[in-house]
């Protein structure tokens, strides 16, 4: 969890309204992580961001689409829109 956490400060910091995949943060961030961390990182990254509330990891025209593993999906990180 304070590698995803970690992540999250990175996002917030360099990529509000970019595209980018958890994979490519970890290696902007110089981590070396196997598949298995990686399947972990992420989901811990997509609950950090969900618990915070005030970003989301937006999947565009991947949404409920298999197009590969999850931590290489893109997404566009991004102000939640306020209801």
């Amino acid at each position: 969890m304070d590698t995803a956490r970690m992540l999250y400060a990175y996002l917030k910091e360099h990529c509000v309204g970019k595209q980018t995949s958890t994979w490519n943060l970890a290696r902007k961030a110089s981590l070396a992580l196997e598949d298995n961390d990686l399947w972990a990182v992420h989901e811990a990254l997509w609950t950090v961001v969900e618990e915070e509330g005030e970003y989301e990891m937006y999947l565009g025209s991947y949404a409920n689409e298999i197009v590969g593993v999850p931590y290489n999906i893109p997404f566009r990180f991004r102000l939640k829109k306020r209801k």
